[in-house]
Parts: structure tokens; C-alpha cells; sequence
């Protein structure tokens, strides 16, 4: 079985040098695996997962999936244009200043917030800071919402 697709493929079994089949996965101490999961992709981390209990434990470390999940939302670029989410918390992507004034704007007119008509990008980061989506009567979400659409869509 194929655990993902490189420039050489690597699988779980192969076969030793007398031709008789053997399993890597036995052999291999969890620091390895661990080593070689840190450069796969999200979507070889799932498949290396459907392999067997072991993999599966070790591919759902939460170190791994740490640093997918802080490149993945490190920063608005993946978002669609438009579709910010107005409940969503942007204090902590390395501060709010990474989102345009136009963004900071339409995102506090969805939270019911609308600032006067300035231009001033400190007093608009701080009404994003103080307004929590907490502070927001509004629906959490506005219909269902899959793992597939927040996390794999590119």
C-alpha cells in the first residue's frame, strides 16, 4: 500500500533483501515517523492515517497538525475575497494590521459596528480587538459548514 506519491513512492511494506515481505511500519521507532510526516502534505497525512492504527495514532499528533494548521490560516490569503468571517477572531494574525482598512471596515459593518467615516487604521484595529464575536448578535453560522469547505478548498 502507498502511503503517498513523491519522486519515489513511499510504502509501509516492501520486501527485505531475501525477497520476503517486510513492514517498515514494525520496524521504524515513532520519532522516525513523525521525522518523515512533518513533510507530507495534509492530504498524504490522511492517507498515511487510512493505513493502519498505528499510522493512523501517529499521523494525528497534534504537533503535526499544529503547523498545518498555522501555515494554512497564518494569514487572510487563503480566504475568498468578500468572505471574511465577520464573527471571526483576526487579533491573533500577527495583529490586525495584516487586513486591509477596507477589510477591517466591511468586517465591523457585519458585526453591526459601523465606525464614522474615518480613515484612522489604529482606531479601527482597536474596535476590531474590543469587539469580540461574543459582542455580536447575530447566527453563529449562516447555514452548515464542512470540515472540506474551511479547510481543504485552495
Amino acid at each position: 500500500m502507498s502511503c503517498a506519491k513523491f519522486s519515489t513512492q513511499l510504502t509501509v511494506e516492501g520486501r527485505n533483501k531475501n525477497g520476503n515481505k517486510f513492514n517498515w511500519d514494525k520496524y521504524l521507532h515513532d520519532e522516525v515517523w513523525l521525522y518523515i510526516f512533518e513533510f507530507l502534505s495534509v492530504r498524504a497525512l490522511c492517507t498515511c492515517a487510512c493505513l493502519n492504527r498505528r499510522l493512523r495514532e501517529l499521523s494525528n499528533d497534534e504537533a503535526l497538525w499544529k503547523k498545518h494548521c498555522s501555515r494554512r490560516w497564518k494569514s487572510k490569503q487563503n480566504f475568498v475575497c468578500g468572505e471574511l468571517f465577520y464573527r471571526g477572531d483576526y487579533t491573533k494574525l500577527r495583529g490586525t494590521h495584516s487586513l486591509t482598512l477596507d477589510e477591517i471596515k466591511t468586517i465591523l459593518a457585519k458585526r453591526n459596528i459601523i465606525p464614522s467615516d474615518t480613515k484612522d487604521e489604529d482606531y479601527l484595529s482597536e474596535l476590531m480587538r474590543t469587539t469580540t464575536p461574543r459582542d455580536v448578535s447575530a447566527p453563529m453560522c449562516p447555514g452548515k459548514v464542512s470540515i472540506h469547505q474551511t479547510y481543504f478548498t485552495n
